[in-house]
């Protein structure tokens, strides 16, 4: 008997089913045979550009008809970001990445849009990409984290045994052959030792292969998007009065929300500082998807002066109470009473669900793309 699908499940079931009623040409790149039903970690989406140019309008509309709410919208790289839908209560959190080309860093346009979608298969209620395009696709993921293992070069196996004809393998990539052969025999040790030789090659083709109007193209995506991750915070921080039962738990379950977390007490400050400098470290994290939480208390002296500094900066997003504060805190932010860790979760989500609902509002924040090019 099957077991009932999670929330996080039935809600990427049914983003591909209102995927699928658009004109949208598209493919799931990777961990995608176990979709919907075990959802590994974020879903890989290669679309085609005039569908990413709405993409902003398109994610509102689907979490508006499904009522949920987007959480983060994240610029990644040149045509490349994610959006972090939450679940109704208890909250879970389903992150799509969509790219236009597949690029990582250092490495701008890697494999075109065409290539990564034409020859797409239908795979359930999805597409997948044909074999040898993923096999590529796999092979650069793997020089670029550096992590070659036993499951890795099975899925090139695998892969390769799909393949029908002639593989796809562009001229600037030719040299690629060996790490596919030495993927097909399972020679981990050897992919590992030459991985710094072929990151290095990788990057030298990436910019090999972009033309000089492609290479002023991309510099105009990167300064779009610079500009967007300095305007758009995707982090929060929260002083927080008393303990909040749970907490630890709440953290745990913000997680896939906000990826870096720093905690500050009294004790963190006497022993790190604060200042300018800290508060600079704060800007930086609430820019780029952390959270931070300030404690205080009765006596925390330091902690008080930096929740001042932090407030006059306009960097604080809301107070959070377990218990009545015992001292002043220093800022205008809304105070809002916590008596557990699922209201801790609520009151951060908040604050953050209305940030990025104002990023989606904004119009220009993506362009047409209408050429491949």
């Amino acid at each position: 008997m099957n077991e009932p699908l999670s929330p996080r499940a039935r809600l990427l079931m049914r983003f591909f089913d209102t995927l699928n009623k658009t004109p949208a040409r598209y493919c799931v790149m990777n961990n995608y045979e176990d979709l919907p039903q075990i959802i590994p970690s974020d879903v890989d989406i290669a679309v085609d550009p005039v569908f990413f140019a709405g993409l902003d309008q398109m994610i509102s509309a689907f979490a508006a008809q499904e009522r949920v709410a987007v959480v983060q919208k994240i610029w990644h790289g040149n045509r490349k970001c994610a959006y972090i839908l939450a679940t109704e209560k208890p909250r879970g959190f389903l992150q799509l990445d969509f790219f236009v080309e597949f690029s990582i860093k250092g490495c701008p346009n890697l494999i075109a849009s065409h290539d990564l979608l034409d020859g797409r298969r239908a795979y359930g209620r999805f597409f997948i990409p044909r074999p040898d395009v993923e096999r590529v696709f796999t092979i650069m993921r793997r020089l670029f984290k550096d992590d070659w293992a036993e499951r890795h070069t099975a899925r090139v196996q695998a892969l390769t045994a799909r393949i029908d004809g002639r593989a796809w393998l562009p001229a600037r990539y030719a040299w690629l052959q060996q790490t596919i052969d030495l993927a097909i025999a399972g020679d981990v040790a050897r992919l590992s030792r030459q991985r710094a030789e072929g990151w290095a090659r990788l990057k030298k083709s990436a910019g090999a292969g972009l033309s000089a109007r492609a290479r002023l193209r991309n510099m105009l995506w990167q300064s779009r998007r610079g500009v967007a991750r300095l305007r758009d915070e995707t982090g929060n921080l929260s002083l927080v009065f008393g303990a909040v039962e749970g907490e630890a738990e709440a953290l745990a379950a913000l997680e896939m929300a906000f990826h870096r977390r720093l905690i500050i007490d009294e004790t963190w400050l006497e022993r790190q500082g604060g200042g300018l400098k800290l508060a600079a470290r704060i800007k930086l994290l609430k820019q780029r998807k952390g959270l931070v939480l300030l404690r205080l208390g009765a006596n925390t002296p330091r902690a008080r002066r930096l929740a001042a500094l932090l407030g006059r900066l306009g960097l604080v997003d809301q107070v959070l109470c377990a218990e009545k504060p015992t001292t002043a805190h220093g800022c205008n932010s809304p105070v809002v009473k916590v008596a557990s860790g699922p209201g801790m979760i609520e009151a951060i989500l908040a604050t953050q669900i209305a940030k990025t609902k104002i990023a989606l509002s904004r119009r220009g924040t993506q362009t047409s793309g209408r050429k491949n090019g």
